[in-house]
């Protein structure tokens, strides 16, 4: 299942033949192709490994669990790693912006822009084409 992370082009192929290593790319695939390596030159091909549709499935679920799992723990750390800057005092440096754009302020972060009278939605609009800095 390890081709199933990393993909075919980052595993260590070698020849049948002499076990020298060489580069594959997949348009080697369903081609005769010779060793490059000194001594060998011999020619050989890749096999292809029918799998039924069972298997395929189990695979495909197993992947699946897999990175639900390393998405839930990757978003369980981000999540107590800004509980804990929080406690430390640390600030969120997207936060103006977001106070900005819920209308809970009236300057624009981006351009220091004073606009008091906003309709709803205007702070996000203004954000969106602000590209201004303080």
């Amino acid at each position: 299942t390890c081709l199933l992370s990393f993909g075919c082009l980052t595993a260590e192929h070698r020849c049948p033949h002499c076990r020298g290593v060489f580069e594959y790319s997949p348009e080697q695939y369903h081609k005769q192709v010779k060793c490059g390596n000194p001594g060998c030159g011999k020619q050989f091909g890749f096999m292809m490994f029918h799998a039924s549709e069972q298997a395929l499935r189990s695979v495909r679920e197993q992947v699946r669990n897999d990175l639900e799992r390393r998405l839930h723990t990757e978003e369980a750390k981000q999540g107590r790693a800004a509980r804990a800057a929080r406690r430390a005092g640390a600030v969120d440096p997207n936060m103006p912006e977001l106070a900005f754009a819920m209308g809970l302020g009236n300057t624009c972060p981006r351009c220091g822009l004073e606009l008091e009278d906003f309709e709803d939605g205007e702070q996000l609009r203004h954000l969106r084409w602000c590209t201004d800095t303080v």
